[in-house]
C-alpha cells in the first residue's frame, strides 16, 4: 500500500506541475501522451482506493491558471475542460454513457483548434467583456486585447442583458510562419508553435502587439441560451457574425461519428490552423440538461485526440545536460527535420534508462513526434535503417559540469550531480530565478546568464540586483549595447517591486513551487532569516515542505542572501492582490458536497483578504458546510467554530465585493 500511495504523489506532483507549465507558463515539458496516461493512471488508482483520493486531486480540476497581471473575473457559468476519447472503444463508452430515453443518436462532430479558450460577454448587443478560461472558475480580463481581434464583432443584433458567446482565439499557420519569420529577422527568439504564439498574445498587456499579430477567432459556444440544438447554435453564431468552422458536421450514431472524424483527421495537413482533436457533442440539448456534469467535465460532450505527428531524422550525438537540483536528462541532436509545423534540431530523451530500454544509438535514423506545442521525443530507432558500426550507447559517469561522479538516489531512475557547487547547477539556478515563473526577469535571458556567470558577473542570486557594477565591462563585449543594457537594468530594477512569493519561488527551496510559495508567502507576510512554517496554519504545505523550508533556513549562506538580497532593495514582503480585505483575518475550511466547485469560494474568499485551510484548528473562523459535511463538522461543534451554509456565506459575502 505504501507503494500506492507513493505513486497518487508523485502523480499529483507530477500533473500538477504539467498543468502549470501548460496554462501559466506556456512551456509544456511533457508530450499530451505523457500526461494522459499519467491522468488515466491516476483516475484508476483513485477509483480502486477511493479513500486516497484528495479534494484538491488534479484529476478533479478543470485545469488553467489566471495570470496576475490582468484583473481577475468570475466565470458566471463554470467553463469546463472536457473528457477525452483515445480509440473507439472510448467512444463507445461514451455512448453507452448516454443513457437517456428518446435520444436521438443525433451528434454535432467539431474540430478542436488547438488555441486558447475565450468567453466573449455582450449586453444589449455590445461586447462588454473578454475573458480567458483562466481555472474554469476564474479567468484572466483581456478585453482590451479581444477588442482588436478582427474575427470578434464589437456589436450584434442581440437585445439580451447579458450574452455570452465561447470560442477559441488561434493564430493561423501561414500568420505564425509570418511572425516567426519577423522575429528571426530581428534577432528575437522564435516562437515554438502556434498555440504559444496565441497564448502569449493574447496575455500582452500592449494591444498594438495583438493588432500587430492578427489573432483569429472561431466561436462555437452560446452560453445560456433557449436554443433547443447545438447546430441551431452554431447557425445563430455565423447571422450574427461570428467566424465558425466549416469542418463542423453532424452525424448520426458512433459509426457515423468515427467516420466524421477520419474525415477532419484527413483534412488536418491542409487546413490553415492547428488542431489537436475532434469534438463530439451531443446536438440535442434538453439532452445536455439530463446528462448533466461533473465539478469538471459535461457529460453530453467529449474530445477525441488525434494521433500525434511524427517524422524520422538522423540522431547525431546523445548530450546529458544538468539541471538546477543536478538531475541528468539526455537530449538528442537531431539533423533538422519539420514536425507539427515547426523546425526541430534537438528533442528529449529523458534519462539512461529510456535510451538503453529502447536501444537508441548515435548514428540511428529516429522516429520524433510531437503533440501540439510539447518539447519533442525520439520515440525510439527505425531498426531496418540502422547503419553498419552503429555501436550500443552507454551512459555519461561524469557530471560535464564539474567531472562529479553521477549518482542515483535510491531506486531513481535518473542520475544526479550532487554537488552543489556544480557551475551547471548553479547556472541553471539563476536562470530559473529569472524565469517568468519566479522573479520574472525580462531582459535577462538563458544565454545572457550563462554569458556573465562565465565572466563573473553573476555568481548567486544578489549578484543580480549589482550588475550595474559591471556597466563599462558590459558595454566593451560585442554586441552589448548601452540600449540592451539599460533594458537589463531596468527589467532587474522593476523585479524588486515583486511580491516576495516570486523571491521565494526563485530561491528553489525543495518541493516549493509557485503555489507552495504563495501559500508561504501569505503566512509569513514578510521573509526574514528566522522566518519559519506551521504545517498545521497553512493550506497546500505538506511535512515534506515545512522540513525542507525551515532546513533551508538554517543554512548560513542562504540567511547571508536573504540579507544581501535585501541590502540590494529586493521586496521581501507580501503584496496581497485582493480587491477587498473585508475577511483579512478570517479562516475558513470548506467540506461537503457543494452547488459550485470549491475553487469558487476559494476565489471569494481570497480574493477578500480571507484564507482558507484544510484542517479546523483552535484558529479556524467560520466552517462553510455541503452536504455530507462529515468528520470536520463534528469537530466544529467541539472547537465552537462557527458553522455556515451556503446560504450564509452569501449573506457574508453580499457585504464585500467579489473577484
Amino acid at each position: 500500500m505504501d507503494d500506492i500511495i507513493k505513486r497518487v504523489l508523485e502523480l499529483t506532483n507530477n500533473i500538477n506541475k504539467w498543468n502549470y507549465e501548460y496554462y501559466y507558463d506556456d512551456k509544456p515539458s511533457v508530450s499530451d501522451e505523457q500526461y494522459d496516461a499519467a491522468v488515466i493512471e491516476l483516475k484508476s488508482i483513485e477509483e480502486k482506493y477511493p479513500e486516497l483520493k484528495s479534494k484538491n486531486s488534479p484529476s478533479s480540476r478543470v485545469g488553467g491558471y489566471v495570470s496576475e497581471k490582468f484583473e481577475k473575473y468570475t466565470h458566471k457559468y463554470p467553463m469546463l475542460s472536457l473528457n477525452n476519447a483515445f480509440n473507439q472503444d472510448d467512444m463507445l463508452t461514451f455512448r453507452k454513457q448516454i443513457d437517456i430515453e428518446d435520444f436521438d443518436n443525433s451528434f454535432i462532430v467539431e474540430p478542436k483548434i488547438d488555441g486558447l479558450s475565450l468567453s466573449l460577454i455582450y449586453s444589449k448587443g455590445i461586447l462588454i467583456k473578454g475573458v480567458t478560461r483562466g481555472d474554469g472558475i476564474v479567468g484572466e480580463d483581456v478585453t482590451n486585447n479581444v477588442l482588436v481581434i478582427q474575427d470578434v464583432p464589437q456589436i450584434i443584433k442581440n437585445d439580451d442583458e447579458y450574452f455570452e458567446v465561447r470560442g477559441e482565439v488561434y493564430i493561423s499557420n501561414s500568420n505564425f510562419n509570418r511572425i516567426n519569420l519577423e522575429r528571426k529577422s530581428s534577432g528575437l527568439v522564435e516562437f515554438a508553435n502556434p498555440r504559444n504564439a496565441a497564448s502569449g498574445t493574447l496575455r500582452q498587456l500592449d494591444s498594438n502587439i495583438v493588432r500587430k499579430r492578427k489573432l483569429s477567432f472561431f466561436a462555437y459556444e452560446i452560453i445560456g441560451t433557449s436554443l433547443e440544438s447545438q447546430s441551431k447554435k452554431i447557425s445563430t453564431l455565423k447571422k450574427l457574425g461570428f467566424k465558425t468552422s466549416n469542418l463542423i458536421e453532424s452525424a448520426n450514431g458512433i459509426d457515423d461519428v468515427m467516420n466524421k472524424i477520419r474525415i477532419i483527421e484527413s483534412k488536418r495537413d491542409k487546413i490553415d490552423f492547428e488542431i489537436d482533436g475532434v469534438v463530439i457533442k451531443i446536438n440535442n440539448v434538453k439532452f445536455h440538461n439530463l446528462m448533466g456534469r461533473t465539478s469538471k467535465f459535461p457529460k453530453w460532450a467529449i474530445a477525441y485526440k488525434l494521433a500525434s505527428e511524427v517524422s524520422v531524422t538522423k540522431l547525431i550525438d546523445i548530450v546529458p545536460t544538468i539541471g538546477r537540483t543536478g538531475k541528468v536528462t539526455y537530449n538528442a541532436r537531431l539533423e533538422s527535420v519539420r514536425l507539427a509545423g515547426t523546425l526541430v534540431k534537438n528533442a528529449t530523451l529523458h534519462n539512461s534508462d529510456y535510451i538503453k530500454e529502447n536501444d537508441i544509438r548515435i548514428g540511428d535514423y529516429v522516429s520524433v513526434k510531437k503533440a501540439g506545442d510539447i518539447i519533442p521525443k525520439v520515440i525510439g530507432p527505425v531498426l531496418d535503417r540502422r547503419e553498419v558500426g552503429v555501436n550500443k550507447w552507454d551512459e555519461a559517469n561524469v557530471c560535464p559540469g564539474c567531472n562529479s561522479k553521477l549518482m542515483r538516489l535510491g531506486n531513481d531512475v535518473d542520475q544526479y550531480c550532487l554537488n552543489k557547487k556544480c557551475e551547471l547547477r548553479k547556472k541553471e539556478s539563476l536562470i530559473y530565478f529569472c524565469s517568468k515563473v519566479a522573479m520574472n526577469i525580462d531582459n535577462l535571458g538563458e544565454s545572457i546568464i550563462r554569458d556573465f556567470f562565465d565572466r563573473g558577473f553573476i555568481r548567486k542570486y544578489s549578484d543580480i540586483y549589482k550588475l550595474d557594477n559591471y556597466s563599462s565591462e558590459i558595454l566593451s563585449i560585442k554586441g552589448y549595447k548601452d540600449k540592451t543594457l539599460q533594458n537589463i537594468l531596468s527589467s532587474i530594477e522593476i523585479s524588486k517591486k515583486n511580491s516576495v512569493e516570486r523571491l521565494i519561488t526563485g530561491l528553489g527551496i525543495k518541493h516549493i513551487g509557485p503555489k507552495a510559495a504563495k501559500e508561504i508567502a501569505s503566512y509569513i507576510k514578510n521573509l526574514t532569516p528566522s522566518s519559519k512554517l506551521n504545517l498545521e496554519d497553512i493550506r497546500g504545505i505538506g511535512e515534506k515542505i515545512e522540513k525542507s523550508w525551515n532546513s533551508w533556513m538554517k543554512i548560513d549562506d542562504n540567511i547571508q542572501e536573504i540579507i544581501e538580497l535585501e541590502k540590494a532593495g529586493v521586496n521581501l514582503n507580501y503584496i496581497s492582490n485582493s480587491k477587498s480585505e473585508k475577511l483579512s483575518g478570517l479562516k475558513f475550511v470548506i467540506t461537503g458536497k457543494l452547488n459550485n466547485p470549491r475553487t469558487y469560494y476559494v476565489g471569494i474568499i481570497e480574493s477578500n483578504g480571507g484564507k482558507v485551510t484544510s484542517q479546523i484548528s483552535n484558529s479556524t473562523d467560520y466552517l462553510l458546510i455541503g452536504k455530507d459535511a462529515g468528520s470536520k463538522l463534528d469537530k466544529a461543534k467541539k472547537n465552537n467554530i462557527t458553522v455556515i451554509d451556503e446560504d450564509n456565506f452569501e449573506e457574508i459575502i453580499t457585504k464585500v465585493s467579489r473577484p
